[in-house]
């Protein structure tokens, strides 16, 4: 009798794992057999049946419990695989399309656990100077206008710096940011410090720089907007400084298109939890 596994993914069956699925078995020249779609309680469940490489894999996928695929233990190894290991611009598109579909209350007790999270990691460190984003405007990014307001109380020493990105280039100029600091909002709807008026300080400055992403994996590398903003900035920073994520989200498990220009991260922030990648 031939040996036969079981394995699940994900803890539900949402639009990008189903498009996932969709391009692996694609990728594997998978034949479908059958596929049923009916419901079990108050869950949607889809069971398909196909052949790949002359072996059958059956595939049960229910709303709210993910992926269940039984077969081949080899071929059921590189189907994870395949699934579990996502490349920047599925990702990029799969985190967008999660932050859209956030309800506001949802997404403000997100921002509420993020904010406390980190001043729980920022109260047993000493530093001067942090760097952080400023949210686009209507794009559903962390709040860090939050942020900035709770260290401001528990850090009233702490310098605060944002960027600003220099018109035409790819590069970024970095100025303090205090309650006095007049706001522009660029081309992309991103407030920054108006570079007349606001003081710049240097990369080197700066002891935490919190960065913005869509999506991080367990080795600690992002996916940001594509703009290569900070892949140019955080190597300007000292090689003690400490560069923190911050996600409304999880982490994957890998980031398939990894190259020479990407620098990990330190630390990454969810509403969960803090992640370590230095260890």
């Amino acid at each position: 009798m031939v040996k036969q596994e079981t394995v699940r993914i994900g803890n539900e069956y949402d639009e990008g794992l189903r498009k996932r699925l969709e391009n692996v078995l694609k990728s594997m020249s998978a034949v479908i057999e059958s596929s049923q779609r009916g419901m079990a309680g108050s869950q949607d469940v889809e069971v398909i049946r196909v052949v790949i490489g002359g072996k059958s894999v059956l595939i049960e996928a229910e709303t709210y419990l993910g992926l269940s695929i039984t077969g081949d233990p080899s071929l059921l190894r590189e189907i994870m695989r395949q699934i579990t290991v996502l490349n920047k611009a599925t990702l990029r598109n799969e985190f967008s399309r999660k932050r859209k579909l956030l309800p506001q209350d949802g997404l403000a007790h997100l921002n509420e656990s993020i904010c406390l999270n980190l001043s729980n990691y920022l109260k047993a460190k000493t530093f001067q100077t942090l760097h952080t984003f400023l949210p686009q405007i209507n794009a559903r990014e962390v709040d860090t206008f939050r942020i900035i307001t709770e260290l401001r109380k528990s850090f009233p020493t702490v310098r605060i710096a944002a960027p600003y990105i220099i018109p035409g280039t790819r590069e970024m100029e970095h100025f303090l940011v205090t309650p006095f600091t007049h706001l522009v909002t660029n081309q992309w709807r991103i407030p920054e410090p108006d570079p007349t008026t606001s003081e710049k300080i240097r990369p080197e400055e700066i002891d935490i720089v919190l960065v913005p992403l869509l999506a991080f994996d367990r080795q600690g590398y992002r996916v940001g907007y594509g703009g290569g903003y900070y892949d140019r900035f955080l190597p300007q920073t000292r090689p003690d400084c400490i560069k923190m994520g911050l996600s409304l989200f999880e982490e994957v498990d890998a980031i398939e298109d990894i190259d020479q220009y990407d620098i990990p991260l330190d630390l990454c922030i969810t509403p969960e939890r803090m992640y370590d990648f230095r260890n």
